[in-house]
């Protein structure tokens, strides 16, 4: 996994923002829930400065880079996650996107705020529901947690590494004869 530290400056940008921004459709999290994905976006921005990525926030998508359109998943994590900490998409709001990066954005102890965010790692939006589980509404998992709502979820284990997305990138690119 991928670090990226956070700031107070950070944390206080991204409140405003969501405050700004307010309530998501679909949100599990409201508020708290936005404030967690600017964060996470915030920090796939930074490690993928060299690709040239442009925030775009749209429903079906938050960043665009290198010709894909790739939407940033963050989950609140008190601590460090297990290497094999669950990612999951609602199945209310799939989006029309190219691919998933999922960040476990950490809180630290006393801060009482995000000081980190692990970038788990990235996968195809088709990859993902074809290799994700199915949880329904009410349904409990293996660890006991009752879903709230619908969603897919795989183990961050599943994951391609961060280092493969640049090529990824550039291979479709060549592929689809979109070099200069």
């Amino acid at each position: 996994m991928i670090s990226v530290p956070v700031t107070h400056a950070d944390c206080l940008e991204a409140w405003s923002e969501a405050d700004r921004i307010g309530i998501l459709k679909n949100s599990m999290m409201g508020k708290v829930g936005s404030f967690v994905g600017i964060i996470g976006e915030w920090a796939v921005m930074r490690h993928l400065a060299a690709l040239s990525p442009v925030r775009e926030n749209t429903y079906e998508h938050d960043i665009h880079v290198a010709g894909k359109r790739v939407d940033v998943k963050s989950k609140r994590w008190a601590g460090k996650p297990p290497h094999d900490a669950p990612v999951n998409v609602s199945e209310y709001s799939r989006q029309d996107c190219d691919a998933y990066i999922f960040t476990h954005v950490i809180w630290g102890g006393e801060e009482k705020r995000p000081t980190e965010v692990l970038i788990a790692g990235w996968i195809k939006r088709d990859e993902f529901i074809n290799n994700s589980t199915l949880w329904r509404r009410g349904e409990a998992k293996p660890c006991g947690w009752i879903c709230s709502k619908d969603c897919r979820e795989m183990p961050s284990t599943g994951l391609e590494p961060m280092s493969t997305f640049g090529g990824w990138c550039e291979s479709e690119r060549h592929e689809l004869g979109w070099w200069e």
